[in-house]
């Protein structure tokens, strides 16, 4: 993965979601650590790696379809954890909800993020 383009597609989100966005971190899901992010959050990156794993192996033996684009936890104190399973690679987002233009966040910047990615693991 081309680190500096996935850092830049990091600084878009930043930017498109200004103070909303709290942390952000891309990880690879054999590792579990952080390859590129804003205001990191190693801890989360190891966890969100094995609830997203859980949740899958939940989902499965459950006889459920399998997780389409991300989940999404809505958490007190106004905050949101949004969970971007994109095969060997996670990418997780804490939101400030109160700050956070919902809307746009889910049908606009989530897809942009998705296609961004995609480019950044196609050219590399």
């Amino acid at each position: 993965m081309d680190i500096q383009a996935m850092s830049r597609a990091i600084h878009n989100v930043e930017r498109e979601l200004g103070n909303a966005l709290l942390s952000t971190d891309v990880w690879t899901v054999a590792e579990g650590e952080s390859i590129a992010g804003y205001n990191s959050q190693p801890v989360a990156c190891a966890l969100f790696n094995q609830i997203t794993t859980y949740m899958d192996e939940a989902l499965e033996q459950s006889d459920y379809p399998k997780l389409d684009k991300y989940f999404i936890l809505d958490l007190q104190d106004n905050k949101m954890v949004i969970v971007i399973p994109l095969g060997e690679y996670i990418w997780e987002m804490l939101i400030d909800t109160k700050k956070a233009r919902l809307g746009l966040l889910l049908n606009i910047t989530i897809p942009q993020m998705i296609e961004a990615f995609d480019k950044i693991i196609a050219s590399g």
